[in-house]
C-alpha cells in the first residue's frame, strides 16, 4: 500500500505544468534569415570568422552567446557586433512561421502556460508573433535582453511560477538548448524542422524527438 501511494505521489509531482518553447527554429523557420544577419554583421566589421552556413548552424550546438566568443572574432569587436546584430534583428528580422505550428500553439495554450525562451530579443519576437496574432498565447517572452543563459531563464521560470524543473517541458531544435535544459533539470523535446544538425541533436539526448509539430500534441 505504501509503495502504491509513493508511486501515485511521484506521478502527480512529475505531471507537466508548463511548456517552454524556443523561438527560432521551433516557432519560426528562421535559419536562413539568422544566417544572413550573421554574415551581414561580419562583413560590416571586416570579419570572416564563420561564413559557411554549416558552421554557422553549429553555433547553436551550445549557447549562441558562448559559441560566438570562440570563433575567432576579435574580442574588442564583439560588443559592437552584438549591438549591431540586435538592431538588425529588431528592424529586418521577418522569417516565415514554421509550417503547422500555429494550431499546435493554440492547443497547447489551452492546457499549459507557455513561455518562450530564446537567444533572440523580446522586441523582435513580439513583432513577429503579433504578425500572426500569437502573442496572447504566451505568458512571457524571455529573450537575450532578459538573461542570455537559458539555464538561468529556466530557473527564473521555476521560481516565478512555483514549479519544479521536472514539471517543465522544453521544446527546442538545437543541441545547445537541450544541453542547457538537461542541466536545469527539465524534460526536453527535440524537433527536427528547425536549425539543427540532426546528428548533433540526437547526441544531446533529448527525452523525445519529433519530426513535425502535430507530434507534440501526442506527447503533451
Amino acid at each position: 500500500m505504501k509503495s502504491s501511494q509513493k508511486k501515485s505521489t511521484r506521478s502527480k509531482e512529475e505531471t507537466t505544468k508548463l511548456v517552454l518553447m524556443d523561438f527560432d527554429g521551433v516557432i519560426f523557420d528562421s535559419f536562413d534569415t539568422a544566417c544572413n544577419i550573421v554574415l551581414k554583421v561580419q562583413k560590416e566589421y571586416g570579419v570572416n570568422a564563420v561564413t559557411d552556413p554549416g558552421k554557422i548552424r553549429h553555433l547553436w550546438d551550445m549557447n549562441f552567446y558562448d559559441a560566438i566568443k570562440h570563433v575567432g572574432i576579435p574580442f574588442w569587436k564583439l560588443p559592437f557586433m552584438m549591438r549591431r546584430m540586435k538592431k538588425l534583428l529588431e528592424r529586418e528580422y521577418e522569417p516565415p512561421i514554421s509550417k503547422g505550428i500555429i494550431p499546435v500553439i493554440k492547443e497547447l495554450a489551452k492546457k499549459y502556460p507557455i513561455v518562450v525562451v530564446s537567444s533572440n530579443f523580446n522586441k523582435t519576437m513580439k513583432k513577429n508573433l503579433d504578425k500572426y496574432h500569437l502573442s496572447r498565447y504566451f505568458k512571457e517572452l524571455l529573450g537575450a535582453d532578459f538573461i542570455k543563459s537559458k539555464i538561468k531563464k529556466i530557473l527564473y521560470v521555476c521560481l516565478e511560477y512555483n514549479i519544479k524543473p521536472e514539471q517543465i517541458v522544453f521544446i527546442s531544435d538545437t543541441a545547445g538548448d537541450i544541453y542547457e535544459g538537461k542541466k536545469a533539470g527539465v524534460k526536453t523535446i527535440g524537433v527536427t524542422w528547425g536549425f539543427p544538425d540532426i546528428k548533433h541533436l540526437r547526441k544531446a539526448k533529448p527525452d523525445f524527438i519529433v519530426k513535425k509539430p502535430s507530434e507534440l500534441l501526442r506527447l503533451l
